[in-house]
């Protein structure tokens, strides 16, 4: 029985980075698609920055 649920939640994780996967690299009809690697890309863990502060933050700053 315990090995039935380990499975279960197995399974729940890996479709849950697989659906992840999947939406970003085909979004849809909206969407703008990443590229297969993005998931290896310093950019998409950390974020861009520019001048040490961020690109929402300058927007916010000098853009009201």
């Amino acid at each position: 029985m315990g090995g039935a649920i380990l499975m279960l939640l197995l399974d729940s994780v890996l479709y849950a980075v697989l659906a992840w996967y999947v939406e970003a690299v085909w979004p849809g009809q909206y969407g703008v698609p990443k590229p297969w690697y993005f998931f290896l890309t310093k950019s998409y863990w950390i974020g861009t920055t520019t001048g040490g502060l961020s690109w929402r933050w300058e927007q916010k700053i000098y853009h009201p």
